[in-house]
């Protein structure tokens, strides 16, 4: 995805201009959470009308789903083995039933899956997880939820994104991408566009209209479809001082368990929803 400006013809790509500091140890003070450390998760992926890298990236989310399940102690994906791209969006919603804040990966060789002696083999890739698992311990504030709308969930190349979210109090609202390469970035807010207060029942539109900010949808380099998703996050308005961009950088690239390392620390008092979406020749 490429978030850019568009100004008299000419557009401007945006860059990391400021940083924030990221207090952690006063963050761990706020945070309610039972951590749960050495959780294996293990995933399988078979590549099936998908590409490797696509298979790849399915088995290590499908592995963090399986060690967030058994760290949460939930049961949502019955699946082990993968041979849809469409799943993933479920496994990337599993992300914040629990929170993996580390993580140590390790692929097995590549093997092979056949249904039955009449289909040919299929590659199949396995990786297992070791991690440690934030789940909380206490839900979001009580009458207060984030609800938000993508204009489409299947992209090609090149069209535009546009959300709308809503809160049911006042609030202030952050917007994530997490991203097939594995990283997540925080889109807003950000230098370009200040910190706005969504009052109960309003609809804030992302890109905001006339701002001339706007939401390309890409492909990485050599693949023909990723699935991504948007993380919406909402803070109640009383709690300005502990916004999002006291602990996140805009535009940063964080690593999934760094980014849910920090994110755990405030999860107590956040309410969010996360919407995926798939790009696509």
């Amino acid at each position: 995805m490429k978030l850019y400006f568009m100004r008299k013809g000419k557009v401007f790509y945006l860059k990391v201009l400021f940083y924030i500091p990221v207090f952690v140890v006063l963050m761990c003070v706020f945070a309610q959470a039972r951590l749960i450390r050495g959780v294996k998760g293990r995933g399988e992926a078979a590549v099936v009308g998908i590409t490797p890298e696509e298979s790849q990236q399915l088995a290590l989310q499908r592995a963090r789903a399986d060690a967030i399940e058994q760290a949460a102690g939930i049961k949502i994906l019955g699946a082990t083995l993968v041979r849809s791209s469409m799943l993933a969006g479920d496994f990337i919603k599993t992300y914040v039933r629990g929170f993996i804040v580390c993580e140590k990966i390790k692929w097995f060789p590549l093997e092979q899956f056949q249904p039955d002696a009449n289909s040919p083999p299929i590659p199949m890739y396995r990786v297992e997880i070791i991690a440690d698992v934030e789940v909380p311990d206490s839900p979001p504030p009580v009458n207060f939820n984030v609800r938000a709308t993508l204009n489409k969930h299947i992209f090609a190349p090149g069209e535009k994104a546009m959300l709308k979210i809503s809160a049911s109090k006042n609030a202030y609202i952050a917007v994530f991408n997490i991203r097939a390469d594995d990283k997540i970035v925080m889109l807003y807010p950000d230098i370009y566009l200040p910190l706005h207060k969504l009052h109960a029942g309003e609809e804030f539109c992302f890109p905001p209209v006339n701002s001339g900010l706007n939401l390309e949808m890409t492909l990485l380099s050599g693949r023909k479809r990723v699935t991504e998703a948007f993380l919406i996050a909402a803070i109640p308005a009383e709690k300005k001082s502990m916004h999002f961009n006291k602990y996140f950088q805009s535009e940063k690239l964080y690593s999934v368990p760094e980014f849910f390392r920090i994110y755990s620390t405030i999860a107590d008092r956040v309410a969010e929803t996360i919407i995926p979406y798939v790009v696509e020749k």
